[in-house]
Protein backbone atom coordinates (compact mmCIF):
# COMPACT_ATOMS: atom_id res chain seq x y z
CA UNK A 1 0.00 0.00 0.00
CA UNK A 2 2.60 2.78 0.77
CA UNK A 3 3.97 2.11 -2.83
CA UNK A 4 0.60 3.13 -4.58
CA UNK A 5 0.94 5.77 -2.41
CA UNK A 6 4.21 6.96 -2.81
CA UNK A 7 3.58 6.44 -6.78
CA UNK A 8 0.92 8.58 -6.46
CA UNK A 9 2.30 11.38 -4.60
CA UNK A 10 4.76 11.55 -6.83
CA UNK A 11 2.41 11.86 -9.75
CA UNK A 12 0.63 14.55 -8.22
CA UNK A 13 4.00 16.62 -6.92
CA UNK A 14 4.88 16.34 -10.76
CA UNK A 15 1.97 17.81 -12.06
CA UNK A 16 1.92 20.45 -9.33
CA UNK A 17 5.37 21.38 -9.29
CA UNK A 18 5.35 21.45 -13.40
CA UNK A 19 2.24 23.83 -13.35
CA UNK A 20 3.55 25.92 -10.78
CA UNK A 21 7.08 26.44 -13.02
CA UNK A 22 5.07 26.77 -15.75
CA UNK A 23 3.11 30.11 -14.30
CA UNK A 24 6.30 31.52 -12.84
CA UNK A 25 8.37 31.09 -16.12
CA UNK A 26 5.20 32.79 -18.44
CA UNK A 27 4.67 35.39 -16.31
CA UNK A 28 9.12 36.43 -16.38
CA UNK A 29 10.06 35.00 -20.32
CA UNK A 30 8.66 35.22 -23.14
CA UNK A 31 9.54 31.61 -23.89
CA UNK A 32 8.04 29.77 -21.13
CA UNK A 33 7.84 26.34 -22.56
CA UNK A 34 9.53 23.59 -20.95
CA UNK A 35 11.42 20.97 -22.78
CA UNK A 36 11.71 16.88 -22.29
CA UNK A 37 14.98 17.83 -20.18
CA UNK A 38 12.94 20.44 -18.05
CA UNK A 39 10.14 17.66 -17.36
CA UNK A 40 12.95 15.03 -16.12
CA UNK A 41 14.51 17.46 -13.88
CA UNK A 42 11.09 18.31 -12.23
CA UNK A 43 10.11 14.51 -11.56
CA UNK A 44 14.00 13.50 -10.98
CA UNK A 45 13.57 16.42 -7.67
CA UNK A 46 10.19 15.23 -7.06
CA UNK A 47 10.85 12.25 -6.49
CA UNK A 48 13.93 12.80 -4.29
CA UNK A 49 12.11 14.96 -2.19
CA UNK A 50 9.71 12.57 -1.76
CA UNK A 51 11.65 9.64 -1.03
CA UNK A 52 13.51 12.31 1.33
CA UNK A 53 10.30 12.77 3.10
CA UNK A 54 9.34 9.06 3.00
CA UNK A 55 12.68 8.03 4.60
CA UNK A 56 12.14 10.90 7.24
CA UNK A 57 8.89 9.45 7.83
CA UNK A 58 10.27 5.83 8.20
CA UNK A 59 12.93 6.47 10.72
CA UNK A 60 10.32 8.52 12.87
CA UNK A 61 7.61 5.97 12.57
CA UNK A 62 9.99 3.04 12.72
CA UNK A 63 12.70 4.42 15.57
CA UNK A 64 12.99 1.49 17.83
CA UNK A 65 13.09 -1.25 15.06
CA UNK A 66 16.14 0.43 13.76
CA UNK A 67 17.88 2.09 16.29
CA UNK A 68 18.89 -1.55 17.30
CA UNK A 69 20.17 -2.28 13.83
CA UNK A 70 22.24 0.89 12.88
CA UNK A 71 22.86 2.62 15.99
CA UNK A 72 22.91 5.78 16.63
CA UNK A 73 25.42 7.60 14.01
CA UNK A 74 23.34 5.34 11.15
CA UNK A 75 19.95 7.20 12.41
CA UNK A 76 22.31 10.60 11.60
CA UNK A 77 23.47 9.10 8.77
CA UNK A 78 19.48 8.59 7.71
CA UNK A 79 18.69 12.02 8.67
CA UNK A 80 21.32 13.67 7.18
CA UNK A 81 20.74 11.56 3.59
CA UNK A 82 17.53 12.30 3.66
CA UNK A 83 17.59 16.11 4.15
CA UNK A 84 20.22 15.71 1.47
CA UNK A 85 18.09 14.61 -0.95
CA UNK A 86 15.29 16.76 -0.67
CA UNK A 87 17.65 19.88 -0.54
CA UNK A 88 18.38 18.23 -4.30
CA UNK A 89 15.30 17.66 -4.97
CA UNK A 90 13.92 21.27 -4.31
CA UNK A 91 16.71 22.75 -5.90
CA UNK A 92 16.62 20.45 -9.14
CA UNK A 93 13.01 22.17 -9.65
CA UNK A 94 14.19 25.74 -8.46
CA UNK A 95 16.51 25.80 -11.15
CA UNK A 96 13.95 26.13 -13.83
CA UNK A 97 12.42 29.00 -12.08
CA UNK A 98 14.79 31.80 -14.07
CA UNK A 99 15.50 35.45 -12.73
CA UNK A 100 12.91 37.94 -12.51
CA UNK A 101 13.27 39.96 -16.02
CA UNK A 102 13.62 43.70 -15.90
CA UNK A 103 12.09 45.58 -18.73
CA UNK A 104 14.21 47.23 -21.03
CA UNK A 105 13.96 50.83 -20.85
Amino acid sequence: MEKKVLFGAWFILTLLATAIVLLIRQKRIRNWALELTDTMHIMVGGFSSLSGLFLVYKVITEFEKLEPIVGVEGMVSICLGSLATIWFGITEIATLIPAKQTPNP
